[in-house]
């Protein structure tokens, strides 16, 4: 057998085995069952490096299109260390920091730091960032007292003096 046919075949039968043993283990994430994050290695095929992923890069979202596999958000908070609900659920204890999520899943992510606040709908379908800016509650305008006046023998509310 020619000694490159062999490497190559070798090289095939690792990455597949790989793969299927990432498939068919169970997973260490808790509650969630369905996300799964492929990882996927390419050995240098192309004229380059960015050659590959000019090549690669099209299938690989072609594949996370179908399959549903997990999509990474990193998500920033302006100021940092916030912490980080999503769809209601804590996270991430302080921001920055990454969450997972399938492909066109809708997530509303929030961060809180002290008095600050912050929220974000994303849809996610690809690897991306996602900055929530903090700002303080604005404060409602204090309720103005009403009094009760007569006038011409009714009576009626009025703001009072």
């Amino acid at each position: 057998m020619n000694p490159r046919r062999f490497a190559t075949a070798a090289l095939a039968a690792a990455t597949l085995t790989s793969v299927l043993a990432a498939c068919g283990g169970s997973s260490g994430s808790s509650g969630s069952g369905g996300n799964v994050t492929l990882t996927y290695w390419a050995s240098n095929q192309g004229t380059s490096l960015d050659n590959d992923k000019q090549i690669l890069q099209p299938e690989l979202d072609r594949f996370k299109a179908q399959t549903g596999i997990a999509v990474k958000l990193e998500v920033i908070t302006d100021p940092p260390g916030a912490t980080l609900m999503k769809n209601g659920f804590q996270v991430c204890d302080a921001t920055p920091c990454e969450v997972t999520a399938t492909v066109n899943e809708t997530l509303e992510l929030s961060g809180e730091k002290g008095p600050l606040k912050g929220k974000a709908k994303v849809l996610a379908q690809k690897d991306q960032k996602v900055t929530i800016k903090l700002a303080a509650p604005v404060a409602a305008p204090p309720k103005q007292r009403m009094c009760e006046v007569e006038i011409d023998g009714l009576k009626i509310l009025r703001p009072c003096p």
